[in-house]
């Protein structure tokens, strides 16, 4: 919050805090000299109802993952072909590549853990859809902490399903899952601007045609 020029933001539908549950519109950094940016949404798995005797504090408590997460929702929309048909679909009419980068690691003591800011070592995948194969090419792979599984050998939705499906059976795990496209920023040129996107068509281009995704 010291340095919100340098730090990703969410737009959350509510003024709950921490909103862990609800899906959220996605503003990151894509590398540390700020010339690209991810945009997209972003959904959160948590500990599951099984281990909350261990999360009695207030704290921890929100760190437990009930009915009305928007994981839940996600994952069936992934498990149904809805996620699919909405990807191929925006990836024929978009020229950037649309990209799935999923974060996760175990918790520390549930009095002190935050997602953001944990020292434990965490697994970070990067998958782009691939229009020309109809597949997905793993583009980053840093399995540091060992608890994702095998994320960068998926190539199709329905084995993304599966991996959904495992990382929400494991109790322990948290993860982050962002949907977005990768964009460079740029200054306005006068003499062609075409091919920039503001606000405006950040909405109408990309975001707009997930929104059922979101909430």
């Amino acid at each position: 919050m010291y340095e919100p020029d340098r730090s990703l933001w969410w737009l959350v539908p509510s003024g709950e805090w921490p909103a862990y549950k609800y899906g959220k519109l996605y503003f990151d950094w894509a590398d540390p000299e700020q010339r690209r940016m991810w945009v997209g949404f972003h959904s959160e798995k948590g500990l599951d109802t099984s281990i909350s005797s261990v999360y009695k504090s207030a704290k921890g408590s929100r760190l437990i993952m009930h009915d009305d997460w928007h994981w839940f929702d996600l994952f069936r929309r992934v498990a149904d072909g809805q996620f699919a048909d909405a990807v191929k679909n925006i990836s024929s009419q978009l020229s950037i590549p649309l990209q799935i980068r999923v974060l996760g690691g175990y918790v520390e003591d549930p009095t002190d853990f935050d997602p953001y800011t944990s020292l434990l070592k965490r697994d970070e995948y990067v998958l782009q859809w691939n229009s020309s194969s109809s597949e997905f090419d793993a583009i980053r792979s840093k399995p540091e902490g060992h608890v994702l599984g095998e994320l960068d050998q998926i190539k199709t939705f329905e084995q993304l399903a599966q991996q959904l499906k495992l990382l929400t059976s494991n109790a322990w795990v948290w993860v982050d899952l962002n949907f977005v496209v990768p964009l460079t920023i740029q200054v306005p040129d006068s003499t062609d601007d075409s091919n920039l996107w503001g606000a405006s068509e950040l909405w109408s281009k990309f975001l707009r045609h997930f929104r059922h995704f979101w909430f």
